[in-house]
């Protein structure tokens, strides 16, 4: 049952979800899954269809439904999209362009995926649907086509929000909607950085460089999902997708997620996705946030320094124009720091 379907049902559903959560723990708020690409068969399964805040990792949706735009024809890569002052105004993590400045399609999925800057997102949207909520309304739709039927968005960014709801089943067919309908704009899973100007920012996904195989997706993190990660690497041809929701910390998330691919490398498929995990959208997701936490960004903490890679994508902007190379770019060079 989707909870796009009825206001009332995804109220009550709601209201008793946040009912649940005097019960439930930090300690054991997460959800993990291991799912194969080719075929959507899941590998392993821990609390897959339970409700999550999706934090950051609403940015794959964001970019899915700007993609389809793209495809569609409705626009262009290279369409200069303006910063309102909507955009301007969003919490960190963000670019902070002044209001004004012309960005490309293009170089806002590039930021979006490494920078997690949620000015973008809200760039896309206003740009693709003339607003944040005829964007969700999008992003929704193509949800539900999609079979993602315990999703709900509200904004394009992750930002908190207590309607915007996922759970690890929804996170992994979108990921596989991703790759499997786009395979031309792969480069965008995996981009290690970007430059602009003289300053380079890295990829918070840690895993690209250091995981053999690794090449995908996105990361996220409220203080109410804890650290959530959509992870994928192909070896010997075949391309798995690891969902970490709630780790304690970005290193947890990043040592569960390759530990599930390392796992799914010996193992056998058991079932098809959504075919055997069962709704389960009454079951309790994380705390709901603090006035503190809701201050704080919806995704992880800037990295460490780690080793400059050979080649970046650049990012050049001017008031009136951005535009940057739509090239595949070589990943970071293997760092041997510890994840973030």
């Amino acid at each position: 049952m989707s909870l796009r379907r009825s206001p009332p049902l995804r109220l009550l559903i709601l209201a008793l979800v946040a009912g649940a959560v005097a019960g439930w723990g930090r300690a054991n708020a997460e959800a993990l899954l291991l799912v194969e690409a080719d075929t959507g068969k899941v590998l392993h399964a821990e609390n897959a269809t339970y409700p999550w805040y999706p934090a950051s990792v609403t940015k794959l949706m964001t970019v899915y439904t700007t993609l389809r735009a793209v495809r569609d024809g409705r626009i262009t890569l290279d369409r200069l999209f303006p910063v309102s002052p909507n955009a301007a105004a969003q919490s960190p993590t963000k670019m902070g362009f002044p209001v004004g400045t012309q960005v490309t399609v293009d170089n806002a999925i590039k930021m979006l995926m490494v920078k997690s800057a949620n000015d973008m997102a809200v760039l896309l949207a206003e740009g693709v649907a003339g607003s944040i909520e005829g964007f969700a309304a999008q992003m929704n739709a193509n949800a539900q086509v999609l079979g993602m039927t315990q999703t709900n968005y509200v904004n394009p960014n992750g930002l908190p929000a207590d309607e915007q709801v996922t759970s690890a089943r929804d996170l992994a067919i979108l990921a596989r909607a991703l790759i499997r309908e786009f395979p031309e704009y792969d480069a965008y899973w995996h981009l290690p950085g970007i430059k602009f100007g003289k300053r380079v920012v890295r990829n918070y996904n840690t895993l690209l460089g250091r995981y053999p195989g690794a090449d995908g997706m996105k990361t996220g993190f409220i203080c109410a999902s804890g650290f959530n990660l959509v992870a994928t690497a192909t070896r010997d041809g075949r391309r798995l997708i690891a969902v970490v929701l709630g780790a304690p910390s970005a290193a947890v998330r990043a040592e569960k997620a390759a530990r599930r691919l390392e796992q799914g490398r010996c193992r056998g498929s058991r079932r098809r996705l959504g075919s055997s995990i069962r709704s389960r959208q009454s079951m309790p997701r994380p705390p709901t946030c603090t006035r503190r936490c809701a201050a704080r960004t919806a995704s992880a903490p800037p990295a460490k320094k780690r080793r400059k890679p050979t080649t970046l994508p650049r990012i050049r902007l001017t008031r009136r124009s951005s535009r940057a190379s739509s090239r595949s770019f070589p990943r970071a060079a293997c760092c041997n720091r510890t994840p973030i």
